[in-house]
């Protein structure tokens, strides 16, 4: 009964990741990949994995989970497991990826990314292990394109705004203790997420008449 019930669920999982804001999705992977570790039954596992699959299919929740992926499940769940050696390496192929993504925005594909980022600004979480990636993806951005930058800014202050005056002791006091340690080694190396103020206004290429 209860295997029955999980598959449903599954099933139902799947047909949501196509359509739910990317927060839902998350939550569903997470949730989704934990049943399916702990699951005694080959059914569960099999309809776990569909839901695998449908996120695997989501190319904008692939996204959204490099920038903002603090709780996604990066990597094969059937192989995949959380040890330090490959948090390590997750992130920084999440900040390759990144980078990449920032530098890929041009005049012609701003419209496109603006949407993006302001959608994934929505993001509501008190853990500031949510946001190092995006953080460095911003600071990417106003190197690679300082002039889009500026655009991003002027134009879509309040989107933007929780990302534009960070007090880094503020934020380290806030920090949940599996964060402090990431945080505390990006305010050590100048890390653009913890400089006491936005990585889009503290780049010396972006002429703002503000600038923190």
């Amino acid at each position: 009964m209860i295997a029955g019930d999980s598959v449903q669920v599954f099933s139902f999982f799947a047909q949501l990741v196509s359509r739910e804001d990317f927060q839902i999705v998350q939550k569903i992977e997470s949730n989704s990949y934990w049943i399916f570790v702990h699951a005694l039954s080959d059914e569960v596992k099999s309809a776990a994995l569909k839901v695998e699959k449908a996120i695997a299919d989501n190319r904008e929740y692939a996204i959204y989970r490099t920038l903002i992926g603090f709780e996604g499940i990066f990597g094969d769940w059937s192989t995949y497991e959380r040890k330090s050696q490959q948090f390590e390496a997750i992130e920084e192929e999440r900040r390759k990826k990144a980078s990449d993504y920032a530098r890929s925005i041009t005049a012609d594909t701003y419209a496109e990314w603006r949407a993006r980022i302001l959608e994934y600004a929505k993001t509501e979480s008190d853990d500031l292990a949510t946001f190092p990636v995006f953080y460095h993806f911003f600071a990417e951005f106003a190197t690679a394109r300082p002039e889009l930058a500026q655009r991003l800014v002027t134009e879509d202050t309040t989107g933007v705004a929780r990302f534009s005056d960070t007090d880094p002791q503020q934020s380290l006091e806030r920090c949940s203790s599996r964060a402090r340690p990431q945080l505390d080694r990006e305010v050590d190396t100048g890390g653009a997420a913890w400089a006491g103020q936005s990585p889009l206004r503290r780049h010396k290429d972006v002429p703002f008449n503000q600038r923190a």
